[in-house]
């Protein structure tokens, strides 16, 4: 337990002995993580919105080819109740 104490101790020393251009430098590197992150996200996202409008689009395509639409059709007929 003392030594556990020991340890964390040190870690913090070690921590709070850090010049103000290291701090900064490691914020810097935080901050490019989480910017090439967000963009990673944002591209996958895109990615996926593309390949789902591309398959919409291949649907439809299928849909229009198996049944063509008419444009003088008549509809349903009446029923002859």
């Amino acid at each position: 337990m003392i030594d556990q104490l020991s340890q964390a101790t040190q870690k913090l020393l070690a921590l709070a002995a850090r010049s103000p251009e290291q701090i900064e430098r490691t914020k810097l590197l935080y901050l490019g993580i989480a910017y090439a992150a967000v963009w990673i996200a944002i591209s996958a996202y895109l990615f996926s919105l593309s390949r789902r409008q591309r398959s919409l689009e291949d649907r439809l395509k299928r849909l229009e080819a198996d049944k063509p639409l008419e444009e003088n059709s008549p509809g349903p007929e009446p029923s002859a109740e």
